[in-house]
């Protein structure tokens, strides 16, 4: 091995130290496998070394490394901005944080995603005025769609039959258009009144 690898097995555990978690070695070893890279903080190459270990270059971990650092920064800047009640992101992005939520902005509301809730207990989402940072009220006004009509998962992020959403504190109203060509709602171009 040269002095500018890594074996695999360290460089797993360098990132698991900088990041808090990570995949096992034995996943980051099948995807060295079979597609010659790896996750560490960015996708890096791996190969074997001569005495048939997989490794990875140190530069390459080092940036990964980096990476991750900065990826955390990021969402403790998110974090500390969201609690000054600043938010971070454009439209429909997903910002993630350093707590236990995200969220994602959708005109004069922004989607508030609770990572503690279970899926199987419910979407752990919930709508939140931008305006005085109160929960907003959803109207659900649409029939399902025919996914979530014959008894399937729906794969809309907004839920098929949200119609509109509505703040009671600021009086703002938020339309969700019906997308006609699948008959559910669209979410992705609101009209709000207020």
């Amino acid at each position: 091995m040269a002095d500018d690898e890594v074996p695999l097995r360290e460089a797993h555990e360098q990132y698991k130290a900088v990041a808090g978690h990570a995949s096992t070695l034995g996943t980051y070893l099948e995807h060295a496998a079979s597609m010659g890279k790896v996750l560490l903080g960015v996708w890096v190459s791996a190969h074997k070394d001569v005495r048939g270990r997989w490794v990875v270059q140190r530069a390459d971990l080092e940036r990964g490394l980096a990476a991750e650092r900065a990826r955390q920064r990021r969402m403790a800047e998110a974090g500390a901005n969201y609690a000054r009640h600043v938010l971070n992101g454009g439209e429909g992005k997903r910002v993630l944080t350093d707590g236990d939520f995200s969220y994602e902005r959708r005109g004069p509301f922004h989607i508030l995603y609770d990572r503690r809730v279970p899926r199987w207990k419910g979407s752990g989402r919930s709508w939140v005025c931008n305006t005085c940072w109160t929960r907003a009220a959803e109207e659900h006004d649409y029939d399902f769609c025919l996914r979530c009509d014959d008894f399937q998962s729906c794969a809309v992020g907004v839920g098929c039959t949200l119609s509109a959403v509505r703040c009671e504190t600021c009086g703002i109203r938020q339309v969700i258009p019906l997308d006609t060509d699948v008959g559910r709602a669209k979410g992705t171009a609101p009209h709000w009144t207020g």
